[in-house]
């Protein structure tokens, strides 16, 4: 009875020996099978065969790390076969991270889709930052289709990567190859002419008629040297506008004959105003027939004086009356058309006639 008591007691110790190791080994493999969260993986550059810094993210074990090995497959699971294509990854070299840096820790890239990172001394944080630069995408540059690649990753408690801490855990990410996007913006060049009203030469001086795109009907002059009415120039003025997508803009000119304009049936004329002339009305005025621009595309030449006053420019030759350096949507520029004459200019009808031009700078 006594051999039946101490056998009985030896079988219940050995009975509960063995219900704590089996309570042990399923503690230590829930351990080892823990996996990563909330993982990322982000590109600085997709491209197939392009080399980019890898950023990854993702939230693991607070017990203290000193290891962790990235392996890129072409599968998820099972076996690993090293991504397709250009792929190289034995340059790869730490760029910042919230676990760890360059500084810490050592990479060791000798074995290629393979990427062991260690450290001395451990860390025992749980949301994980790592980017590893240097690293050669799967695919070439000839690849037309995407290419999806993992990443798995386990990290270790020990600096050799001997003992599991955060169980295997797969990130997916993807090549792609770069859309080409093409299109053609056709060159433009638009003009509009009017006819303007209202005040010219700085406010200074009313338009004395109305001018039309095609046409400057001055009408009867009011020529110095008589006393009544009193003398005064005849102003006609037309709005120009010009869109262009020139690199550099347009330029835009006006050019007449060689006489401003000619009697009908006769070889009178009258001529050009002076360069640089600032009109002066009434007796002893300016005679001629000058042209001005102010407004808009304007050059500043015409306005360079102190008295508020514009400079007119004779037209025997071409003569820019508005530009723009760049690509522009138009603006409007005022060109002033103005004319006097003497008393003993011939009676007659008067008639010449103006050209624009204009160059876009493509």
């Amino acid at each position: 009875m006594t051999h039946t008591g101490s056998h009985k007691i030896v079988t219940r110790t050995l009975l509960a020996l063995a219900a704590v190791v089996g309570i042990m080994g399923s503690v230590l493999f829930v351990a080892q099978a823990a996996s990563l969260t909330s993982m990322t993986l982000t590109l600085s550059d997709s491209e197939p065969g392009a080399t980019a810094t890898y950023d990854f993210a993702w939230t693991g074990s607070t017990s203290a790390k000193q290891g962790v090995r990235l392996e890129f497959c072409q599968e998820a699971s099972g076996s690993c076969t090293l991504p397709a294509g250009d792929f190289d990854s034995t340059s790869a070299s730490l760029v910042s991270g919230t676990f760890f840096d360059a500084g810490g820790w050592a990479v060791d890239a000798s074995g290629n889709g393979v990427i062991d990172l260690s450290s001395s001394v451990a860390d025992s944080q749980g949301a994980i930052t790592v980017g590893i630069s240097g690293i050669v995408n799967t695919g070439t540059t000839s690849t037309t289709e995407p290419i999806v690649f993992y990443v798995r990753i386990t990290t270790y408690s020990d600096e050799s990567l001997t003992t599991p801490l955060d169980g295997e855990s797969v990130v997916a990410s993807a090549v792609i190859p770069v859309i080409s996007v093409t299109g053609t913006q056709d060159a433009i060049l638009q003009m509009t002419v009017a006819g303007a009203t209202g005040t010219v030469d700085n406010s200074s001086k009313s338009v004395t008629g109305t001018a039309t795109a095609t046409a400057l009907p001055f009408g009867n002059f009011v020529p110095l040297g008589i006393t009544s009415p009193t003398p005064s120039s005849r102003a006609l003025a037309q709005t120009i506008n010009v869109v262009t997508n020139g690199v550099t803009g347009y330029t835009a000119s006006v050019q007449g004959e060689a006489n401003a304009m000619t009697r009908s049936g006769g070889s009178e004329t009258i001529g050009y105003v002076a360069s640089d002339v600032e009109w002066v009305e009434g007796i002893g005025g300016t005679a001629g027939f000058g042209v001005s621009a102010e407004g808009g595309h304007a050059p500043a030449s015409f306005d360079t004086d102190t008295n508020s006053a514009l400079e007119y420019e004779p037209i025997s030759s071409s003569l820019v009356i508005a530009s723009n350096s760049a690509p522009t949507n138009g603006a409007d520029t005022t060109v002033i058309f103005r004319v006097q004459v003497d008393a003993t200019t011939p009676a007659g009808d008067y008639s010449g006639s103006v050209n624009y031009t204009v160059l876009p700078n493509f």
